[in-house]
């Protein structure tokens, strides 16, 4: 398996988003990779 050196996940700070963020974590601390979170928002 390839190791990531970086894992960016767009967040909305829904229920859904921390769920995401919360695998992104683990995946990026198993492989010791830097976690690039990005807060996203719908433009009305």
């Amino acid at each position: 398996m390839d190791n990531y050196k970086n894992i960016l996940v767009a967040v909305d700070l829904s229920e859904d988003s921390e769920h995401v963020c919360r695998k992104a974590l683990r995946l990026a601390q198993d492989n010791r990779a830097k976690l690039i979170l990005v807060y996203v928002v719908q433009p009305e």
